[in-house]
């Protein structure tokens, strides 16, 4: 395979994006031939191409549109017609538009860009000439989550074809990483001072002032601290050195420009912190959790991919110096928490973040590449087929979602009442799965942004007091609700929550929670997991044969859903044998398992997030309608109890178990504190509904995002009924 590598310029290897190419260039170069190829050239890169184990060129482009411009294009590419690489990968603005626009004029037929960062330098001409360049890309290289769904939402490129892999980092420098002290002494850092050290050139982006305002909040505690900065001057040194002499802190901050050795620096630091208001994906922050140093950074792009808030550091609001202060505090005092960050952190990167592990995802990513893919950058061949069925399914959508007519119904229908979402589980963009329940995250991140653009989102509490229940609103309202209580919800939905100020209510099942074992219909989605066709003998339970293929999205789903409406006549004792002789017939791999249930530690920790209100489930997930009412009244005390003591909360929300309730249950729910109670009736909630069975409208993976717009926001099923239905 050969490799060509495009980026506008090498200035340094020490710097974000220029030092993960050259990391890239050396490591993948004895496993394929890798050419290198610089828009222009720089003194650094005449310097180094000596040394760079690769066919090296530079070229001479200047401004965009003068004669010199399109020579030097017309050269670029003959060079890439020349070398005929297998796949390119384009880093930087002007290779991610004109390297790519070349290597297909080229006839290249794997062109990969990158998208490292936040686009604030992206204006309105570099933008629409970046969605057109997008046309012709077969993938996008994001370097964290948050670039990859700021990428898909502003450039309209398919999160589907964006792959995460993080910045990698070698480890040798920080293995068994001893403290300088001579070091620190030399900078006249005090020894018994803690040190709080912010890596990063001094620009506003990096809001230095955060920190200097932090120390100054702190010093009204204690006095035993000092700032290190490392970095050199990039546009507002003069006024963070100002702010610090204005706030009286010239004593306390250090000042330091690492050349090749910060982690000699962060080998005496006590917390590593980053005030950003923006990143892509810091390399100060890996380097700081491989070096074993506990982490306090702000909410800012790519920082909450790195750090989980209580998992392994702690975050902030961005600019808010006194929540950075109490978090500094905490960290310092916490020794559990801090041990249990540092351990959480120095594994996080040995497995995703280790240069090794990411030279290995950039080599298999590259590989696995289908060269068949065309001109146009479309999928690849074994894409599924379109059939028409698809074809006049996706039509009728787009056309009830055409906006005058959407426009026209949503101001009939939504405003009637409250539109409460419901959700389970959410999962990665390239989480090979199929299970209605796991809505991928980028798609969820739509479906957020067009509600907000046209409901009010509040939380369930709000959403009772609203005024709307007292007549008709101008302006929609909108709860999200998501049910059962797993993992994802952590993983992806609680950055989602943190970055976008989103209220959702979570209705938990305390008792997979409780056992840490999956309900049988976990189970049995979890184990058919899979490619290919599978066979399955369940004629011992007198459920026959079935037969689980690959094909269109959800076709899988669509026969396992059939199984497991087969076995809701049984009992939840036989649903369990049968979710076991399905798991032994499978032997699925547990990495495999897209439903996978809370701790009792992230249910604290989910419940202390001022977005999420935290609603019960029942204990073991019954269907409700078919038990004894004392029986029921029972599993939905146990798990109120149970999230009270796990929380220390009160609980006044509950969901029914698939949505079934009856007038008995109804009955039951006041006597135990409940408030709300959320069913399984579409529609709308309106100031005609029971507080204890108000309707929602379901969300599922295979939801295009013109369904969502029309079933889902409008309920096209229910269209009729809605419109007929009287104002209240």
């Amino acid at each position: 395979m050969r490799l060509l590598i495009i980026i506008d310029y090498l200035n340094t290897d020490a710097a974000g994006t220029e030092n993960q190419v050259v990391k890239l260039v050396k490591g993948l170069a004895g496993r394929c031939e890798v050419d290198l190829v610089c828009l222009r050239d720089t003194p650094w890169f005449r310097d180094a191409r000596a040394t760079l184990p690769c066919n090296s060129v530079a070229f001479a482009f200047e401004r965009v549109g003068s004669p010199s411009f399109w020579i030097e294009a017309w050269k670029l590419r003959r060079h890439l017609k020349a070398r005929r690489p297998d796949v390119v990968h384009t880093f930087f603005p002007v290779a991610n538009i004109w390297g790519v626009l070349c290597a297909r004029l080229a006839g290249v037929k794997a062109v990969v860009g990158s998208r490292r960062d936040y686009g604030h330098w992206m204006n309105g001409r570099y933008l629409i000439a970046t969605r057109f360049a997008n046309r012709f890309l077969s993938r996008i290289v994001s370097n964290s989550e948050q670039v990859r769904d700021l990428t898909a939402r502003v450039e309209k490129f398919p999160a589907e074809r964006i792959e995460v892999i993080y910045n990698g980092v070698e480890l040798a420098n920080f293995n068994a990483l001893q403290r300088n002290e001579a070091l620190k002494a030399s900078l006249g850092i005090p020894a018994h001072h803690k040190v709080f050290t912010l890596v990063g050139n001094i620009r506003p982006i990096k809001r230095h002032d955060t920190l200097v305002h932090a120390a100054k909040v702190m010093l009204g505690q204690r006095n035993d601290f000092t700032l290190l900065f490392i970095g050199k001057d990039n546009g507002n040194m003069a006024e963070v050195v100002s702010l610090v002499a204005a706030e009286g802190l010239s004593d306390r901050v250090v000042w330091a420009h690492a050349n090749g050795n910060v982690h000699e620096y962060l080998s005496f630091t006590d917390i590593g912190v980053n005030c950003s208001e923006s990143e892509g994906l810091s390399n100060a922050v890996i380097e700081c959790m491989a070096a074993r140093v506990p982490c306090v950074v702000s909410q800012g792009g790519g920082n909450i991919d790195l750090i989980k808030n209580e998992v392994n550091g702690l975050t902030f609001q961005v600019g808010d110096h006194h929540q950075l202060a109490a978090s500094l505090t905490r960290m310092l005092d916490d020794t559990a928490l801090r041990q249990r960050c540092i351990e959480a952190s120095a594994q996080k990167v040995q497995i995703s973040m280790s240069l090794p592990a990411v030279l290995d995802r950039f080599d298999h990513f590259y590989r696995q590449l289908n060269p068949s893919v065309n001109s146009a950058g479309a999928y690849p061949a074994g894409a599924p087929a379109i059939t028409p069925g698809a074809v006049m399914r996706k039509a009728a959508y787009r056309l009830a979602s055409a906006p005058p007519l959407l426009k026209a119904l949503h101001s009939k229908v939504s405003t009637r009442g409250v539109t409460v979402f419901m959700y389970h589980e959410i999962g990665g963009d390239h989480d090979q799965v199929d299970a209605w329940q796991v809505v991928r995250r980028t798609d969820f991140l739509r479906q957020v942004e067009y509600i907000r653009k046209h409901f009010d989102i509040l939380s369930l509490d709000e959403a009772l007091n609203r005024q709307a229940f007292q007549g008709r609103s101008d302006r929609p309202t909108a709860v999200l609700t998501f049910d059962d209580g797993n993992r994802g919800m952590i993983e992806h939905l609680v950055p989602i929550l943190e970055r976008e100020s989103l209220p959702v209510v979570v209705y938990v099942a305390t008792g997979h929670i409780q056992h840490q074992t999956p309900y049988w219909f976990d189970r049995v989605v979890n184990a058919l997991q899979g490619s290919g066709t599978n066979n399955v003998d369940l004629s011992a339970h007198g459920l026959g044969h079935h037969r689980f293929t690959q094909g269109e999205p959800g076709v899988r789903w669509v026969q396992m859903q059939a199984l497991l409406v087969q076995m809701k006549q049984f009992s939840s004792q036989t649903c369990d044998a049968i979710a076991a002789d399905i798991e032994r017939q499978m032997n699925p791999s547990p990495h495999a398992a897209p439903l996978t249930p809370l701790t009792i530690d992230q249910v604290a920790e989910m419940a202390r997030h001022p977005m999420v209100s935290l609603g019960a489930h029942t204990h073991g997930h019954e269907v409700l309608t078919r038990i004894p009412l004392d029986e029921a009244r029972q599993s939905i005390q146990r798990s109120i109890d149970l999230l009270r003591e796990w929380t220390g909360q009160s609980v006044r929300h509950f969901a029914y178990p698939s949505g079934f309730v009856n007038d008995e249950l109804q009955a039951i729910l006041p006597g135990m504190g409940v408030v709300t109670a959320v069913a399984g009736n579409r529609g709308l909630w309106t100031s005609q509904s029971s507080l204890h069975a108000i309707p929602r409208i379901a969300v599922g993976r295979y939801d295009t995002l013109e369904k969502f717009k029309t079933e889902t926001v409008l309920g096209l099923r229910d269209m009729m009924g809605n419109l007929v239905r009287p104002s209240v």
